[in-house]
């Protein structure tokens, strides 16, 4: 990374060790606060998500992406939703029955939020592998 706001994202981003609303709402108020790194900050969550220790870790980093996507939507949505099938099918690939089912409840939110043609495969993968 190559600017200080996306690398301080960062850095918050990789103390989010588990679901904390506080600080996901926190990271969502920087990630509207600073549009114009939007391919940065979605780029941090996105690696933090395929870089995580554990599951809890990776879920909280899918947490970011859902409020984002959400509570400022905007340029988020268009990149988000370029590389949602990747790094869900990923991420579910790599997660304990437990994250999956929350996985998958969030997955049933995103229907007016993010592109139905991004959540599509999901849906189909996901269908096939329950």
């Amino acid at each position: 990374m190559s600017n200080p706001v996306a690398e301080d994202f960062a850095l918050l981003l990789k103390g989010l060790k588990r679901p904390d609303a506080p600080k996901i709402m926190a990271l969502t108020s920087i990630a509207k606060d600073h549009l114009q790194f939007s391919r940065e900050i979605a780029e941090a969550v996105e690696q933090r998500i395929f870089n995580a220790s554990t599951s809890d870790e990776a879920l909280s980093a899918l947490f970011v992406i859902d409020s984002i996507c959400k509570n400022v939507g905007g340029p988020y949505l268009s990149i988000f939703s370029r590389s949602l099938v990747s790094v869900f099918m990923t991420m579910f690939s790599r997660s304990s029955a437990a994250v999956q089912t929350r996985m998958r409840k969030t997955l049933h939110t995103w229907g007016g939020t993010l592109c139905h043609a991004a959540l599509y495969p999901c849906c189909y993968h996901l269908i096939r592998w329950i």
